[in-house]
């Protein structure tokens, strides 16, 4: 069981360490902060970067 603070009552929080190897992690991540955030600027591509950012954002997973 994973245990939370209170400001986190609404969204789990997990052991995301394995995902920061993972092709378009950092600019998935980080495309919630900027807009228009290049995921070249990582040495990513799109393609990786929206996957991620689907990946991310499943409720399920």
């Amino acid at each position: 069981m994973v245990m939370a603070r209170h400001w986190y009552s609404s969204s789990p929080v997990v052991d995301g360490q394995p995902l920061l190897g993972e092709p378009g992690f950092w600019p998935a991540y980080l495309a919630d902060l900027a807009e228009g955030f290049m995921p070249e600027a990582f040495g990513s591509d799109a393609g990786d970067a929206d996957a991620m950012l689907d990946r991310l954002h499943d409720r399920s997973a």
